[in-house]
């Protein structure tokens, strides 16, 4: 799901579910209802937040907003860097 997040916001690729729903809800500023397609799995808050942290930190790093992260977002930064192969 992570490297799918980073494809993702380089352009190559759809976003994974959890990151759909998590660019749903922040397009359209509602919070998940219960029932339907909203009804969230065991687990699946937690995919969708780690998918939006990584959605937004790469997306940093793309526009250059480097100075603008906090200490653990460049941490973060850096071991997405490492999994993606990239330097």
């Amino acid at each position: 799901m992570i490297r799918a997040v980073v494809e993702y916001v380089e352009g190559e690729g759809q976003p994974p579910p959890e990151l759909k729903k998590v660019l749903t809800w922040r397009t359209w500023n509602i919070m998940p209802r219960s029932g339907g397609s909203d009804e969230q799995r065991y687990g699946e808050l937690e995919k969708m937040l780690a998918a939006a942290n990584v959605h937004d930190v790469w997306q940093a790093h793309k526009k250059g907003h480097l100075k603008d992260m906090t200490p653990e977002q460049k941490k973060m930064l850096m071991a997405l860097k490492r999994l993606n192969g990239s330097k």
